[in-house]
């Protein structure tokens, strides 16, 4: 009879031991989601961790876990770790919509190689996620360079619906800034301003610089001249204002040629924000807003 009742104890004393392991862990889970809510992602990555460690986690709540994990360090800024997350959830049903926001991070990191590997795979018959997973590729083509865009662009798919016609026709508009702003020569900007101060800044885009930049050297140049007429080429002032006028002048020409350089860097700048905004956006458009 002893024996039997110090097994009925050693299950009774498992069993509430398992129990109490269960609720703790529940416990856990919920703090790690009150502290997102929160917006405390350092203090939600460190809870998770912790249940990682004290706690054997089914293959569903542990997807759960990368997902809530990976959406702390997305909000940290933090976009490699959150590829990473987002890229080892393997057994939930929606895989689709991770390897996307797996993707998005990768992009927003500047890694672009990786995020074409995280596109997945192309849906028999799901019309609105194909639709979103080329639209990635076009996306991921043009951050990589206009040629590759114009390449790829005419190897994928068609869009179908309204809206990504309509973010497929942003992007073309984009490939075509990019293609205006690749024509513009440094030479003939510097050339341009050589002619008439200024006006190389003008055509590299920077119209206020362009004016800004011609008015003191003409009136400099308007003073040495007149220095020169009066007083001859001896003259302090016309040193003065001739060697200012020269290293403006001179200067001038550098940074007119310079100004196409840095324009063409701002527009592919603005344009990479635009096409990683429209990322977003579109994943909202299509699965919903996140946690």
């Amino acid at each position: 009879m002893r024996p039997f009742f110090a097994f009925c104890v050693f299950l009774f004393s498992a069993a509430l031991t398992f129990a109490q392991q269960n609720i703790s862990f529940r416990d856990q889970k919920k703090f790690a989601q009150h502290l997102f809510d929160d917006h405390l992602y350092d203090e939600c990555v460190q809870v998770i961790n912790d249940c990682r460690t004290h706690y054997v986690m089914d293959p569903i709540v542990q997807d759960s876990m990368q997902e809530l994990e990976a959406e702390c360090f997305s909000r940290l800024l933090q976009y490699d770790s959150a590829a990473v997350h987002y890229r080892e959830v393997v057994a939930d049903q929606d895989l689709v919509r991770f390897r996307l926001h797996a993707c998005y991070s990768f992009s927003r990191s500047g890694k672009f190689s990786s995020a074409v590997d995280c596109l997945p795979s192309i849906i028999p018959g799901d019309t609105i996620r194909n639709e979103l997973n080329y639209y990635f590729g076009r996306c991921l083509s043009l951050l990589q360079g206009r040629k590759s865009f114009e390449q790829n662009d005419q190897l994928i798919r068609p869009p179908q619906s309204n809206y990504f016609i309509h973010k497929t026709g942003e992007l073309k508009s984009y490939a075509l800034r990019l293609k205006k702003a690749g024509r513009k020569s440094m030479f003939l900007a510097g050339l341009m301003s050589a002619v008439v101060p200024g006006t190389g800044k003008i055509y590299a885009g920077k119209w206020r610089a362009g004016l800004t930049s011609f008015v003191p050297i003409a009136v400099m140049g308007l003073e040495a001249w007149e220095a020169y007429k009066k007083d001859g080429w001896k003259s302090v002032r016309f040193a003065v204002f001739g060697s200012l006028f020269g290293v403006f002048y001179i200067g001038n020409i550098w940074g007119s040629a310079l100004s196409v350089s840095v324009q063409r860097r701002e527009i592919e700048n603005e344009i990479h924000s635009e096409i990683l905004l429209g990322m977003h956006i579109s994943l909202q458009h299509v699965f919903g807003e996140s946690r």
